[in-house]
């Protein structure tokens, strides 16, 4: 049992040096207070993600209940697409 335990807090030690070393790189990674962020890059609207994220949005809107028009409301006043028809098209069907 004495053997067991020892083998055990061996691999405890082993195990706490281990945490020590990551968190010193850790430490040792962290940028310096002056150095800024990367800034954060806004979506195109008018870009293919922003077509994708207007689809979404409508799926979403329409699932909750939202008509054709308001849903086309919201995606015109939100998003900058050249055939807000046609998505509304693709999400509340042709003839809707």
């Amino acid at each position: 049992m004495a053997s067991l335990a020892e083998a055990a807090l061996t691999q405890v030690e082993a195990a706490h040096r281990a945490v020590e070393d990551v968190l010193a790189e850790v430490r040792d990674a962290q940028p310096a207070p002056d150095v800024k962020p990367a800034p954060v890059v806004p979506l195109e609207t008018g870009s293919e993600n922003g077509l994708d994220s207007a689809r979404l949005v409508a799926i979403e809107m329409a699932v909750a209940g939202g008509s054709r028009e308001e849903v086309g409301r919201h995606i015109r006043a939100a998003y900058d697409l050249p055939d807000v028809e046609a998505l509304l098209d693709d999400v509340f069907g042709a003839g809707a």
